[in-house]
């Protein structure tokens, strides 16, 4: 149970900030506010992937599934689609296991 508990974190962390954003939370009226809690329900998940990238790239392999995962929740969060860039990486990351 314990090699789960980063995706049982990011998941807790996801689902509060879709309740909290669906029913319009004051604290989630910024932006700003909205990108760093999604990111941080994004670290214990994303850590991993983004660290297997880079050695990835380093290593000259572009197109592989981590580097893939990356691109799609960069994209997700440029576009401020957070829970969605959080959802990619921690359904990835359940996948794995």
């Amino acid at each position: 149970m314990k090699k789960y508990i980063p995706e049982i974190v990011s998941f807790v962390l996801l689902i509060a900030g879709i309740v909290m954003r669906a029913y319009g939370c004051e604290l989630f009226t910024s932006s700003t506010v909205q990108f760093f809690y999604f990111l941080t329900a994004f670290l214990p998940v994303g850590a991993p992937v983004v660290k297997e990238a880079y050695e990835s790239l380093r290593e000259g392999e572009v197109f592989n599934e981590f580097t893939l995962m990356l691109l799609a929740s960069i994209g997700a969060f440029y576009i401020g689609e957070y829970p969605e860039g959080v959802a990619v990486m921690l359904f990835y990351a359940i996948g794995e296991q």
